[in-house]
């Protein structure tokens, strides 16, 4: 082996060491931290969501003697943990905001995951009545947002007068 085979062998190896600490360095540091981040419980988790898009739709049941509202996540970018309440409100006479309507009933889930949805019901009773739907919901620590669906008109036997 010539004295340059040897120099160009060292070099090698000495490179490979390098890089071999430097890999099981990195490795070892992210190991620590992953692990630092869950063993504390006063410890805040890091959203990580950037956006996500919630649509309410709403219906009733024909000679079901049901309302629905249902809320579904059609899109999360990022990781995040998405809270959704959905609410059904109900008055004899159309109003242009659930605030000024009766309330009937809420479902929630605390993290409703990307294309799935969460559904609220409540009996018609054969009462004539408008009905509206809200949803509200959060990613992760962000502040609550919240919309609200149209007015419909639903008659005593679930059929729908838009």
């Amino acid at each position: 082996m010539t004295q340059t085979q040897k120099r160009l062998t060292v070099m090698f190896l000495l490179l490979s060491i390098t890089i071999f600490a430097g890999l099981s360095a990195f490795i070892a540091t992210n190991s620590a931290t992953a692990h630092a981040d869950t063993v504390g419980e006063e410890d805040e988790p890091t959203p990580l969501g950037l956006y996500t898009k919630i649509t309410l739709g709403m219906d009733a049941i024909y000679n079901g003697n049901t309302v629905f509202a249902e809320a579904r996540n059609d899109f999360t970018f990022g990781f995040a943990q998405v809270y959704v309440i959905v609410q059904l409100y109900s008055y004899p006479r159309e109003r242009e905001s659930c605030d000024m309507m009766d309330f009937e009933n809420q479902n929630s889930i605390i993290d409703l995951n990307m294309y799935k949805s969460i559904r609220v019901e409540a009996q018609i009773n054969g009462v004539a009545r408008y009905w509206r739907s809200r949803v509200e919901y959060r990613m992760d620590k962000n502040d609550w947002k919240y919309h609200e669906s149209e007015t419909i008109y639903v008659l005593e036997d679930g059929r729908i007068m838009r």
